[in-house]
């Protein structure tokens, strides 16, 4: 059974996607252009571009909500950051929140725990917990880190929702 295939432009450097729950709307973030591209998954077309600030590498998409969550590197120039949109922002929309943090300086992977109202974000050798309706400069609830963890850059995040323990 072949199966079909369709090529989609993006900007420059993208690294993951993000679909919404209902499969309507992906994202992707494009780390070389300082941009998050929306696809419509039912056209198989771009519907917005939207300017993010610096080096976006994740987007988290919150199943049964209104938000994404972007991740942005830290550069001489930019602070790394968590910039928080509404799922309906296009081109240059402001985000509804920016979660900053000194021990922000490289964040990558998002995972956004409704439940628990907690904002998960692997970082250079660290996983920071923030809480989801963090605004502003703010320290993490909570910090994973040192040589004890076994975390060398991580990468990805998954979290599992089996219950309290």
């Amino acid at each position: 059974m072949a199966v079909e295939t369709k090529r989609i432009d993006v900007v420059l450097g993208p690294l993951v996607l993000a679909l919404t729950p209902d499969n309507s709307k992906l994202y992707v973030p494009n780390s070389n252009s300082s941009t998050v591209t929306v696809i419509d998954t039912s056209l198989d077309q771009t519907t917005a571009t939207v300017v993010v600030g610096n080096g976006p590498a994740e987007v988290a998409v919150v199943p049964g909500g209104s938000k994404v969550y972007v991740s942005n590197f830290r550069n001489p120039d930019f602070p790394g950051s968590i910039l928080v949109y509404e799922r309906t922002a296009d081109g240059k929309a402001a985000p509804v929140r920016i979660i900053d943090s000194q021990e922000l300086l490289g964040p990558i992977d998002i995972h956004v725990d409704i439940v628990a109202g907690e904002i998960f974000v692997t970082d250079v050798e660290a996983v920071l917990v923030f809480d989801i309706l963090s605004d502003g400069l703010v320290l993490p609830l909570r910090l994973l880190f040192g040589p004890d963890t076994g975390l060398s850059f991580p990468v990805g995040l998954f979290v599992a929702d089996f219950g309290a323990e």
